[in-house]
């Protein structure tokens, strides 16, 4: 749901609509800078909700190596994932 401000109307927006604004190169170099060893959200694919630590970055297919936080019976689990598959987790 977005509302625009000056006429405090409300529309429905599908997230397939929307795209991320900030290119893909400025992204990378935020992430390699700023992201490694991070505790981030993953927010779609099979670990959605679930929190997980950036190992590293691959610049040429936008991927992250991550560690996906779980249960301690089961075990962390490392995957690879698409930019747009992590976002910055707040941390209590």
């Amino acid at each position: 749901m977005v509302k625009i401000n000056k006429t405090n109307e409300k529309i429905k927006i599908d997230q397939s609509q929307i795209e991320n604004v900030l290119p893909r190169k400025f992204v990378t170099v935020v992430l390699v800078n700023q992201a490694l060893n991070k505790v981030g959200l993953v927010v779609k694919g099979k670990h959605k909700n679930k929190k997980c630590v950036i190992l590293s970055v691959n610049q040429e297919s936008y991927e992250l190596n991550v560690r996906i936080i779980t249960e301690k019976e089961t075990g962390n689990v490392d995957e690879k994932l698409d930019f747009s598959s992590v976002c910055k987790a707040k941390t209590i």
